[in-house]
């Protein structure tokens, strides 16, 4: 009986987090836009090489990273934040991306006394040339969805210059 309960249990949650990725999508293709601030009106005219900060101490945000890239078909170089320097020739790598945090959100479990907390990601393409963060304010749970959603938004933007 209890087995039953559980497997009834962790298939609603499963379906719920489905849910939740299906319905936050269409908001995520809202948002990541140029007119939403999160994409540079620039953007791809000069087909530039865009640096993407790795995070080598977050594997999962690294791993959805590289599946968010199969959705970009313009040129970019992975990196280390502290590379960024290595790459000064702003007529090339005029742009970044990364994350800033967002909101944080702590559960404490009262019977175990243990507690866990999430924080949401903020992403941003940095213009380094013009010293401007371009960054929608959005906020989503699914970071590796979210940036997937940006790529093929940044993609779109890429591909018709």
């Amino acid at each position: 009986m209890k087995k039953g309960f559980l497997l009834i249990m962790l298939a609603l949650f499963f379906q719920s987090c489905l849910i939740n990725k299906a319905i936050e999508t269409p908001k995520m293709r809202k948002e990541f836009t140029e007119k939403n601030n999160a994409i540079p009106p620039e953007f791809g005219e000069d087909k530039n090489t865009v640096l993407l900060v790795l995070k080598r101490d977050r594997r999962s945000y690294d791993k959805g990273f590289k599946s968010a890239l199969k959705n970009y078909s313009g040129k970019y170089l992975l990196i280390s934040y502290k590379d960024l320097d290595k790459y000064s020739d702003m007529n090339v790598y005029r742009y970044y991306f990364d994350y800033s945090d967002g909101t944080t959100r702590t559960v404490h479990y009262q019977n175990s006394g243990l507690t866990s907390s999430s924080t949401r990601k903020r992403f941003f393409i940095y213009d380094r040339l013009n010293k401007k963060k371009y960054q929608s304010g959005a906020e989503f749970i699914h970071f590796g969805k979210a940036m997937k959603v940006y790529f093929e938004n940044l993609n779109t933007k890429y591909t018709s210059k």
